[in-house]
């Protein structure tokens, strides 16, 4: 199994020409595609679903069988701002599907998960803040609220407002794109190292998120990705 493995605010794309073959389940919604139009077959429930898109939400437990597929896959943050029933009815109508990374970009959009807007100057501000931050665990709400003037109850409802997922959700995201862009430079580190440079409390916590965001653990990473994308 290779990986190419994508991540940006709330969502990630991998492209992967095979799939967990073992019963799973993770937090994040996911979309599958296969981009040789070969029918996959998973399992769902006792049934076996054949397909060449699917839209797996949050939490249902599903395993992916054996097939000549390449599969693109979009994971979501599960409290992202969109209606999932909404979701699955724009999925079951497409009539093109992703080829490469510029392609998933436009379908996001299209699909009403990464919409375009006027941010906030203040969240605007914020992101800065936490892009500029060496380590994320120093990021505290309360110094946040007191630089945009507003309190923290209200910073947040905002945050979640205009970025689509809340504050420390989207810093957790953070520090998973800190961590997967370590394991793609620095494929000699410990497991543990890259937790603790990215800012977890230590690799266990580390290999619960990216199982639980992904489906596969560090190891299965570092052992099957051919690069790993920061975006």
């Amino acid at each position: 199994m290779n990986n190419q493995i994508y991540l940006f605010d709330f969502y990630a794309v991998i492209i992967s020409d095979s799939l967990n073959t073992e019963s799973h389940s993770h937090l994040a919604h996911q979309i599958t595609f296969s981009m040789n139009d070969e029918q996959f077959r998973v399992e769902i429930d006792g049934e076996i679903i054949k397909d060449i898109v699917l839209f797996i939400p949050s939490g249902k437990s599903h395993k992916f069988l054996e097939s000549n597929s390449k599969y693109l896959s979009i994971l979501m943050d599960n409290e992202s701002l969109f209606e999932i029933g909404e979701l699955k009815r724009k999925i079951e109508k497409l009539d093109t599907f992703p080829r490469n990374l510029e392609d998933v970009k436009s379908l996001v959009e299209n699909l009403g998960i990464d919409k375009h807007k006027n941010i906030d100057p203040r969240i605007v501000k914020i992101k800065e803040m936490i892009e500029q931050t060496e380590c994320l665990e120093n990021i505290r709400l309360n110094e946040i609220s007191k630089e945009i003037l507003l309190s923290e109850s209200r910073t947040l409802h905002l945050f979640k407002e205009q970025v689509g997922v809340p504050f420390r959700k989207y810093i957790l995201w953070k520090k998973l794109k800190r961590a997967i862009t370590l394991f793609a430079n620095s494929k000699d580190k410990k497991v543990t190292d890259i937790a603790l440079e990215a800012g977890f409390s230590d690799s266990a916590h580390l290999s619960k998120i990216i199982k639980s965001s992904f489906g596969i653990s560090p190891t299965e990473i570092l052992k099957n990705s051919q690069f790993i994308k920061d975006h």
